[in-house]
């Protein structure tokens, strides 16, 4: 008995010794990874984070300053409340754990490798202006580590497809989601009379669906409670994906340690197939949610109006939206991971519909006195009643010797572009949007007749002025959206760009590659600091990229944008599929900028962007994967 006590001691002190030495042998590779997982956050922020908020700072609704705050704030809340299930996306069903079972010490310094190769893209890309994403990287270094050690066994290539599939899917849902946004907005509000008034009638509807959705997303499957390569990206001013980049560094490891074998190929395909998938859905959502914009209020004969009566209605969607995704089966750190379908319905709308109630009677007043005081006073010679139409006479206004009459409508020879500070020709921007009786004719009835007859009444007309006024109204809610996309931003990415971390920090203290246990709050909080810090350093140099180089942005189509990408990218993360925000965000642009004005698209950018997310995966995965031979020498 003696003898078996004795050899059971024995055993378990080995064991403590073999950990013991473990960590010493290691702790090299626990400190470098925590460096370069500063410096991956920190290229995430100049970039990713730059995506999610530079359609508010090139609409300008926000400044620099007040995008880095609430990015701040919300990214850290999207992290801690739904980034769960993303991360264990890409720690455990990219590569094959099985096949490190013996040999956690290689799997620990791949992590090295996967963090190294994506941090080295996003920061490059960065510098290079381009838009890429985090996510294309994270899977890229991933299959690169796991081709480099273990082959093209190693990798779950079924879970690579849906991840590459969602890299396309992301774009075209976004983009339909928010032109469908914008022709809601169009229809109820800018295409009104009184678009003023119609604004302020529907913004607290939006304010509704922004609340009830973010909602549901926090309690609905929430929070369970590439560094070279970006370098390179960030210095380039290129927005890339972390994810993508971390993937190609994984793909890197593995097929330097077990090759092909080593990599979970279904989930590679996977992967690459939501790069394609996120900025399509992404587009068409994003199109449609802009053509909902448009016919409820831009092409109205009074879109102020219009817009007053809509606001309401984008707030309830916006608020019941988040909400449903914060509280179904969502946040262990709020004890909602067990809370019932039904109930987070219930909340979502409910508490969506209080903020809605709100905005209507106490919101909306206050908006219009606003309004009044920083848009009216610039144009004292302009009247603009928010009950009634105008009925101004038209021959007591004098004329510049920029205007003219052109068919009854006071106009510049160079017709303005909705800017916030530009005060030029500021008739022709007021008019637009103003009932007149001289405007009658060219609002009147059209006559559906055929199919090509209803799309084209049903897409935003060319050339039409927008209110500022009105565009105030909009201010509000892109304000709201915007914090909507960084905390979406935050429930994705941000987990993303930490699994690395979380791998190595689990496997150092463990020695066990299956890496049992969640996230640790402290690291996920480590990786919103080194991402805001990144966003404030160097982050202004996509912002231009997405928010005033690609297309023009006004709050309208800001919003619709920004809602359209948020909701593609929310929904993604409550299945655990780690698309990408910056593709989401790029499809909404695109999509929204065509429909809005044909030729609004900077295609020679847009160019450079595809050609840089093409590039990210092989790229960060050929960093990866070259490291990790190198490594393989330390072991």
């Amino acid at each position: 008995m003696d003898t078996l006590s004795s050899t059971i001691s024995a055993i378990i002190s080995a064991t403590e010794m073999t950990l013991s030495e473990f960590r010493h042998e290691l702790l090299w590779a626990l400190i470098v990874g925590i460096i370069l997982a500063f410096v991956l956050g920190f290229g995430m922020g100049a970039n990713d984070v730059a995506n999610a908020f530079g359609t508010s700072v090139g609409s300008g609704v926000l400044t620099l300053k007040w995008a880095y705050i609430l990015a701040t704030i919300f990214e850290t809340l999207g992290a801690l409340l739904v980034g769960y299930n993303v991360t264990d996306t890409m720690r455990k069903n990219v590569v094959d754990l099985g096949l490190y079972g013996d040999q956690p010490k290689e799997l620990l310094v791949g992590q090295v490798a996967i963090l190294a190769g994506c941090s080295a893209w996003l920061l490059i890309a960065t510098l290079a202006h381009l838009p890429v994403s985090t996510t294309h990287s994270l899977t890229g270094a991933t299959v690169g580590f796991g081709l480099a050690t273990r082959g093209a066994s190693g990798i779950h290539w079924s879970q690579i497809g849906a991840i590459v599939g969602s890299w396309f899917l992301s774009p075209v849902l976004s983009g339909i989601v928010s032109s469908i946004l914008f022709m809601i907005v169009d229809f109820s509000v800018l295409r009104r009379d009184n678009p003023l008034k119609c604004g302020f009638r529907v913004i607290p509807i939006f304010y509704w669906f922004c609340i009830a959705f973010n909602t549901f997303a926090v309690s609905f499957q929430g929070s369970k409670r590439c560094s070279a390569w970006l370098l390179i990206a960030t210095l380039a001013h290129l927005p890339v994906s972390t994810t993508h980049s971390l993937t190609g560094a994984t793909v890197g490891f593995g097929l330097a340690t077990r090759g092909a074998s080593g990599i979970h190929w279904s989930q590679i395909g996977a992967i690459v197939g939501s790069w394609f998938l996120s900025p399509v859905l992404s587009g068409i959502v994003s199109s449609i949610l802009f053509m909902i914009v448009d016919f409820s209020v831009l092409r109205r004969d009074n879109p102020l109006k219009c817009g007053f009566r809509v606001i309401p209605i984008f707030y309830w969607f916006c608020i019941a939206f988040n909400t449903f995704a914060v509280s179904f089966q969502g946040s262990k750190l709020l004890h909602l991971s067990q809370l019932p379908l039904w109930l987070s319905v219930c909340v979502s709308f409910g508490l969506a519909s209080v903020c809605a109630v709100l905005v209507h009677f106490i919101m909306v007043p206050r908006l219009k006195k606003w309004i009044e005081k920083t848009v009216v006073e610039q144009h004292k010679s302009t009247f603009v009643n928010f009950d009634d139409e105008c009925d101004d006479d038209l021959s007591n206004v004098s004329l510049s010797k920029n205007e003219q009459f052109l068919n009854g409508v006071i106009v510049c020879e160079k017709p303005p572009i909705w800017t916030t500070s530009s005060s030029d020709c500021s008739r022709s921007s007021i008019t637009s949007g103003i009932s007149l009786k001289t405007l009658q004719s060219t609002h009147a009835p059209t006559i559906i007749d055929s199919v090509k007859g209803f799309f084209e009444w049903l897409m935003p007309k060319r050339g039409i002025q927008e209110d500022p006024k009105t565009m105030k109204v909009f201010s509000s809610i892109q304000l709201v959206t915007a914090c909507f996309a960084g905390f979406a931003h935050g429930a994705n990415d941000v987990s993303n760009a930490i699994a690395p971390l979380t791998s190595l920090i689990a496997i150092y203290t463990q020695m066990d590659v299956h890496q049992k246990g969640e996230t640790p709050i402290y690291v996920l909080i480590f990786g919103v600091f080194a991402i805001c810090l990144g966003l404030v350093c160097l982050g202004k140099k996509v912002i231009r990229t997405v928010g005033t180089k690609m297309s023009e942005i006004n709050p309208a189509s800001g919003f619709t944008i920004e809602f359209g990408a948020a909701v593609t990218t929310l929904l993604a993360s409550k299945v655990g599929l780690p698309i990408s925000t910056t593709h989401s965000l790029v499809g909404s642009v695109v999509a929204v900028g065509t429909i809005k004005s044909g030729e609004g698209v900077d295609w020679k950018i847009f160019r450079n962007i595809a050609i840089s997310w093409v590039v990210t995966l092989p790229v960060c995965g050929a960093i990866s994967a070259g490291l990790m031979y190198l490594l393989k020498f330390t072991l």
